[in-house]
């Protein structure tokens, strides 16, 4: 699947890309529970951070920090797992957007490049 937005990479590629009766695109996100302990005060073991997380509802859940490291910027990043959800569908909306006009035409348009559309 290609893209063309500046400044955003040429070319973006979802984790899963169907093409069948239904057009599906899945990005899957991971996140480490060993990040989430690291940012929980005081907690040593994950077997801690499942019983703590098993009664939290979805909105602490989503409230939860965590952080990563940054390959590209090469440093810690710090979120909260409800910014990872909602960047996530943001980038699902893209996708969508970019199959929904079809194939490429040529180099500089957006589209999917793939001989099977």
């Amino acid at each position: 699947m290609a893209k063309s937005q500046k400044d955003q990479g040429r070319f973006g590629y979802s984790d899963i890309f169907i093409l069948g009766d239904t057009n599906v695109s899945l990005e899957l996100k991971y996140i480490s529970l060993i990040s989430l302990v690291k940012n929980k005060v005081g907690a040593n073991e994950l077997e801690d951070l499942d019983k703590t997380i098993e009664k939290e509802d979805e909105k602490s859940l989503l409230k939860r920090p965590y952080s990563y490291w940054s390959k590209e910027n090469k440093k810690l990043n710090k979120t909260t797992i409800g910014d990872i959800l909602d960047n996530g569908i943001n980038q699902l909306i893209l996708y969508m957007k970019t199959i929904s006009k079809g194939k490429v035409t040529n180099y500089s348009s957006s589209g999917v490049f793939d001989k099977r559309v």
